[in-house]
């Protein structure tokens, strides 16, 4: 008869993002019976296989819905962080609003006082 080997798959919960891997194990040992120095049987217990490769529908669920968590709370802050962006260059064009309206205002200001010197110039020829 020949080995036979199980496959499995396993799930990192451990990094950022789950990464699948497959697993190669032999099969669990059966149960060996030993003796003891008094001569009573014991039954040694098979050895257990480690929990994280078994690959479940409620592990795959849990990290999915940890993923998509992640993606959420990333894509929340990418639009918070786009925000301040946008806040940020409105209130600089604002300012800059503010300060071409000073100086639209000073220049016509500056060129009514223009004209009526002008034309008291002119008038005081006569």
């Amino acid at each position: 008869m020949g080995k036979s080997v199980l496959r499995t798959r396993e799930i990192d919960l451990s990094s950022k993002t789950a990464t699948v891997r497959n697993r190669t194990f032999s099969p669990v040992r059966p149960r060996s019976v030993t003796m003891k120095s008094d001569q009573k049987l014991r039954v040694a217990p098979p050895v257990p296989r480690p929990r994280s490769t078994t690959f479940s529908l409620v592990a795959f669920q849990r990290v999915t819905e940890e993923i998509r968590m992640q993606c959420e709370e990333k894509r929340e802050a990418s639009e918070r962080a786009a925000r301040g962006e946008c806040e940020q260059a409105l209130r600089m064009i604002e300012k800059k609003n503010r300060r071409m309206k000073k100086f639209e205002n000073a220049f016509a200001n500056g060129f009514i006082f223009l004209k009526i010197i002008n034309s008291w110039l002119l008038l005081r020829r006569f």
